[in-house]
């Protein structure tokens, strides 16, 4: 921590800064806590094997340093704390990296068995005196080794994860498929997501490997949902909700199985859901009672308290037929009031999609 005279009578002192002597240039410079460093190695970070960080702020102002040095120690903040509580899609994009930056090919570990053998002598050398002990005893009397048991409870998550893709041990589970469709997708999308793989793991009661999953599961699963089983109060959902949870949770492995090479079938593909459609109640426009009546509400509400934004969603719903979706993500630039006949121009935004791309602008 340095301090700083603004004025004869203001100063001020700034953590985590540091001014060379001979340079009128101030630096951001912060000791890496000792727990980070193996977790900074573990994910090939720029900054492993270092003691500190030093990153020069490119300004001799106190004032402009001050908010430069907040900014990046909220950033190493974050990032230390991902280290130290990683989530499991992030421990195993860190334990992949563990193994590039070890030159050895996540997707084909044995093609390098020189870089796979130093692999193993880090491992083993991080481990602590007991479990060596044991391990030396193990290979001295050829007694079992349990890898998980005997070496990855004594490991960090990113160097176990990496040790068991190392040893061909890593699975690929039901919830590394979710973390990895959540990344590639919208909120609204991801939402649905949450839901259909929450039901398929309790379904299975445990996280359960992609590898593992027969056709059978899959349709007993659907025959679970029909049946209301997934809910406490044993509500049951309707074909096309099976078949919407389906679809996602299809994408979902099948996304997994190109992009992490999996060398399995995607079961949830072409599943057949018994009576599908069955089911369905169809849903009649409004006629022209129901829509006076309506229109009448919500003019008895304007009168008494004014428009408001519900009011105004509901009658250009009505008026329009737009869906929800499109009203409620309309720009003001979208609404045209000031013309012969008054419109408004349907168009997709950063902020909302249209549902059928180009057939759905008008």
């Amino acid at each position: 921590m340095s301090v700083f005279f603004l004025s004869p009578t203001v100063s001020i002192k700034l953590k985590y800064s540091w001014k060379k002597p001979n340079s009128p240039l101030l630096y951001y410079r912060r000791r890496i806590p000792d727990d980070v460093k193996p977790l900074l190695e573990a994910s090939g970070s720029e900054w492993a094997g270092k003691e500190q960080i030093v990153i020069s702020l490119q300004t001799d102002d106190p004032k402009a340093a001050a908010s430069k040095i907040a900014k990046l120690a909220g950033q190493h903040d974050k990032e230390w704390e991902q280290l130290r509580n990683p989530s499991k899609a992030g421990t195993l994009a860190q334990a992949e990296t563990l193994l590039r930056n070890r030159g050895i090919d996540p997707a084909a570990p044995e093609a390098d068995e020189e870089a796979l053998g130093v692999f193993f002598d880090m491992v083993e050398d991080g481990l602590p005196t007991k479990a060596k002990d044991h391990l030396q005893e193990a290979y001295q009397y050829d007694y079992p080794v349990n890898p998980k048991r005997d070496i990855d409870q004594h490991l960090s998550p990113i160097v176990a994860t990496a040790l068991q893709i190392a040893q061909g041990r890593r699975e690929f589970t039901l919830s590394d498929c979710l973390d990895q469709y959540l990344a590639s997708r919208p909120e609204k999308t991801a939402k649905s997501g949450k839901i259909a793989f929450g039901y398929l793991q309790d379904f299975f009661k445990a996280d359960r490997a992609l590898g593992s999953i027969r056709r059978q599961d899959v349709n007993e699963f659907v025959k679970w949902l029909l049946a209301g089983e997934h809910n406490k109060d044993g509500k049951t959902i309707t074909t096309t909700t099976v078949e919407r949870y389906l679809n996602c949770i299809k994408a979902a492995v099948g996304r997994a199985i190109k992009e992490n090479e999996l060398d399995i079938k995607n079961q949830f593909s072409s599943v057949e859901i018994p009576n599908a459609g069955k089911d369905a109640q169809e849903r009649l426009p409004f006629d022209l009672h129901q829509l006076k009546t309506l229109h009448g509400a919500v003019d008895e509400w304007v009168a008494e308290k004014g428009w408001d934004q519900p009011r105004c969603i509901l009658t250009v719903l009505a008026e329009t037929g737009c869906r929800l979706a499109e009203v409620t993500g309309l720009a003001l630039a979208d609404v045209y009031l000031d013309t012969e006949t008054p419109y408004i121009d349907l168009k997709e935004h950063p902020w909302r999609s249209l549902k059928n791309d180009k057939a759905s602008v008008r």
